[in-house]
């Protein structure tokens, strides 16, 4: 894979590449080896914010605070708010991290927060249950094309975590589609990370995040074992 690659993947506009995340934060262990987390919206590689004490209050993460810093970067931004895009699950199809599979999706609309909520299921049975032991009721089942795990796409998820594969939803093997679309391209030096473009809003949980590729590491400048104190003195997000 090429840069090439890159810039079909960011024709999309809440696809960008971003080089000005040159400083950001690792809470937790930088040690080797790290623990295998159940499950992580960042996959098995390294995960990051600009912000570490919003983020270790949201996450309730412990440990060390870690500043990474480099030069000219190359970061994939995504908006949070959107979907995975067809290109990336065309590009994870050919280097056989998923195959696209027929799936159900529930759907409901939550007037109190005023937001769309769904679940999908490789299994008709699975969400028809699932409407009736959430009441459900004013949703209907959807057929719809789902992402599911190829060969290359279950060696990373057993590496990666202790969930076990088979136990995996539709919508945890679509949040790793971005990272596995970008993984050739991170191995053959093109690119250091993804990072998803969170508003700051520590009140409603979330902040900007990001993550580093594992085989990008060794490029960025590691400041190790600031403590809680100083988490906050290098605080960049206010």
């Amino acid at each position: 894979m090429s840069t090439e690659t890159l810039l079909t993947l960011t024709k999309h506009k809440h696809r960008n590449v971003s080089k000005a995340h040159t400083k950001l934060y690792h809470v937790g262990d930088l040690g080797e080896p790290r623990a295998k987390p159940y499950f992580s919206q960042e996959g098995g590689e390294l995960s990051v914010s600009p912000c570490p004490s919003v983020w270790r209050k949201i996450t309730e993460l412990s440990g060390k605070t870690h500043e990474l810093t480099k030069n000219k970067p190359v970061f994939y931004e995504i908006d949070p708010e959107t979907s995975v895009t067809n290109t990336e699950l065309r590009v994870c199809c050919e280097n056989k991290f998923i195959r696209m599979v027929e799936g159900y999706k529930v759907s409901r609309h939550d007037f109190e927060r005023d937001v769309m909520e769904y679940w999908k299921f490789y299994s008709r049975d699975e969400a028809i249950n699932f409407i009736k032991e959430h009441d459900w009721s004013n949703s209907e089942v959807v057929s719809t094309m789902l992402p599911k795990m190829r060969s290359r796409g279950k060696e990373y998820w057993d590496a990666a975590f202790t969930q076990p594969a088979s136990e995996v939803s539709p919508i945890g093997v679509e949040s790793l589609v971005p990272i596995w679309s970008l993984l050739p391209l991170s191995e053959s030096g093109c690119i250091d990370g993804v990072f998803w473009t969170h508003p700051l809003k520590p009140e409603s949980y979330t902040a900007p995040r990001g993550l580093i590729f594992q085989s990008k590491l060794s490029e960025w400048y590691r400041q190790s074992q600031l403590d809680e104190w100083g988490a906050y003195c290098f605080e960049s997000c206010g």
